[in-house]
């Protein structure tokens, strides 16, 4: 269009942009490039997608492995996908997961439960200044 004498605003009407300079933009990257498309992305392809990571999310929020190291061996042996531990940990950040399972707290006992409630009834009239003679 821009060949047969059409201005860019009248492009971008044409096409439906917001924007003119989004077909100044693309006039400028075609004629350095000879392309519109965006350059590939620098750096290392990832070794999870993001079917890998759900699996690894699934594994750990059903239990069925418990850290990092584990799901590393179950996706060596099931996937055939060779990772290490901490890009398991990555992962898992990522999805908003710890890297490890908390463990779960003791239950209170009666026992201390019946002391606490002797405690609280025995000071529940102390003022501020009873217990700040304490310290």
């Amino acid at each position: 269009m821009l060949e047969k004498g059409y201005s860019t605003k009248e492009i971008a009407a044409k096409v439906g942009c917001k924007s003119h300079t989004t077909i100044i933009r693309l006039k400028k990257k075609y004629e350095e490039t000879g392309k519109v498309q965006n350059k590939p992305c620098p750096g290392r392809p990832r070794k999870l997608n993001e079917r890998d990571e759900c699996n690894i999310v699934r594994s750990i929020m059903t239990r069925e492995c418990s850290n990092a190291v584990q799901i590393q061996k179950s996706l060596k042996v099931n996937d055939d996908i060779e990772v290490s531990a901490s890009t398991v940990r990555r992962a898992l950040k990522r999805n908003g997961l710890a890297a490890r399972v908390k463990r779960k707290k003791p239950l209170l006992s009666k026992k201390y439960c019946e002391k606490r409630l002797n405690f609280v009834k025995r000071y529940k009239d102390w003022t501020v200044s009873d217990w700040n003679k304490v310290v």
